[in-house]
């Protein structure tokens, strides 16, 4: 599966660098080749889910693999929410150390300032505490069934 993902990063790297090099569409046959390579990995069982590669915010390639639900033998499609869990902390933490680094923001920042609609007992949790996991703040999947509501 590691693979898979190495595969799939290199073939979306290489658009998006095509992409921003020469302000251009994709190359023809590139749906064909992508498709071809996910289609493998379905098969073998491997993947199931979304692809959506965009130039300028227009997508040129979107479709959906493999089931999004095993248990119930659901298709995936294009607009299926997929709850991700934790794989996007990562890319988001070296984000925010990242925007350190440039000045742009300070660890020891209050969440409210960029979340004002933050509760008042939020007060006090910084970014450093989020990134730290040491905020506090309950774990919303497990208190919302991973859906955020309002009020």
């Amino acid at each position: 599966m590691a693979r898979f993902f190495r595969v799939l990063a290199g073939l979306l790297a290489a658009l998006c660098l095509a992409s921003v090099a020469h302000a251009t569409p994709p190359a023809p046959g590139f749906s064909a080749k992508a498709d071809a390579i996910i289609r493998r990995h379905v098969a073998a069982r491997t993947f199931s889910g979304v692809v959506l590669v965009a130039d300028h915010g227009k997508p040129v390639f979107r479709r959906a693999y493999g089931l999004a639900n095993r248990e119930w033998n659901i298709a995936a499609t294009p607009e299926t929410v997929f709850r991700i869990g934790s794989t996007t902390k990562t890319f988001t933490a070296t984000a925010v150390l990242q925007l350190a680094d440039k000045g742009a923001l300070r660890l020891d920042d209050p969440i409210a300032k960029y979340y004002p609609n933050a509760p008042p007992a939020w007060s006090a949790i910084t970014l450093r505490n989020l990134l730290n996991h040491t905020s506090g703040i309950p774990d919303f999947v497990s208190t919302t069934n991973g859906f955020i509501r309002n009020g």
